[in-house]
């Protein structure tokens, strides 16, 4: 993994208050999280008077809007050499908090984890421990944060297993023996519907190598619709749904690669290559670059 710089020692937008601490200035359409009652609510700032923010909730569906004071938010972004405001899923101390809401697991944050983990992205494959039996066992995975149902930060774990088992059921549903042989060769199934009683929905489906398991991402986790700002054809979209790649054009005329996949470690899921590196990869067969060419070339991507 890359060194990354310590958030804590990224600029976010900030002043000396009257005690000569800093403080974070906020500004309208900042993306923050803020704790009340117990829940955290995360959203954009609407309004700002004095001490007091109103912001637009997104996290749940029965409060639209939330009043609070300026001290019970924490920034969802920081700013990067340019001076550009980066957005992230969570805060630096989310992080922290992450680690008590979660007691049945132990890991060391190390130093070039803590960007990736606040933008929502998962780790490579570490140690760490979970409890098993009632006891801590060191183990190796990946993890990443999620928020629960009240909004709080916890830590969401994979465990490597020894040997992938594609009989075992994802989400209580059993592959189907086309499922299963698409899953050896590719390693990719693309979007699948899922039933759970009386609620469907649909998740991203693959195979994590590295974790020997089949990993699973959810629907609107993943946006298709766009690519590097510019909207994706119809065509490569269903393409893409199907668990196969798109060659796809971007506003500068480049042809690049796109997939979607669950495996990914990115919060996003989709992985993008240059035309050049998917030809060397061997991820580009040349009927099927020709077809979603001619089905895309009257959309830049």
């Amino acid at each position: 993994m890359a060194q990354e710089k310590d958030p804590k020692d990224i600029p976010v937008q900030s002043a000396k208050d009257a005690n000569d601490k800093q403080v974070v200035v906020y500004a309208k359409g900042d993306p923050v999280v803020a704790t009340y009652e117990g829940k955290k609510y995360i959203g954009t700032i609407e309004n700002i008077d004095k001490d007091q923010v109103l912001m637009k909730v997104k996290n749940f569906k029965d409060v639209s809007e939330l009043t609070t004071d300026v001290k019970s938010l924490q920034p969802l972004f920081f700013e990067n050499k340019e001076g550009l405001k980066i957005w992230t899923k969570f805060s630096y101390t989310e992080i922290m908090e992450a680690q008590k809401n979660t007691p049945d697991f132990k890991a060391s944050i190390e130093k070039d984890m803590i960007t990736s983990l606040m933008l929502g992205n998962r780790t490579d494959l570490v140690k760490f421990a979970k409890k098993i039996k009632d006891n801590m066992a060191t183990v190796e995975g990946k993890f990443e944060l999620k928020r629960n149902a009240d909004g709080l930060p916890v830590f969401n774990h994979i465990t490597k297993f020894k040997e992938l088992n594609l009989d075992k059921p994802v989400y209580g549903q059993e592959l189907t023996e086309a499922q299963k042989s698409q899953l050896k060769t590719t390693g990719e199934l693309g979007l699948v519907a899922f039933k759970s009683g009386a609620k469907d929905f649909n998740l991203w489906v693959s195979v994590d190598p590295k974790l020997n398991q089949v990993v699973t991402k959810g629907e609107r986790d993943v946006n298709i619709k766009f690519v590097f700002g510019t909207p994706v054809s119809e065509e490569a979209q269903n393409l893409l749904k199907k668990g196969e790649g798109a060659v796809v054009t971007l506003k500068n005329n480049e042809k690049i690669y796109m997939a979607v996949s669950a495996a990914s470690n990115k919060a996003d899921g989709i992985k993008t290559y240059s035309y050049a590196k998917a030809l060397e990869f061997g991820l580009i067969k040349e009927k099927a670059e020709e077809q979603t060419q001619k089905k895309t070339k009257t959309v830049k991507v």
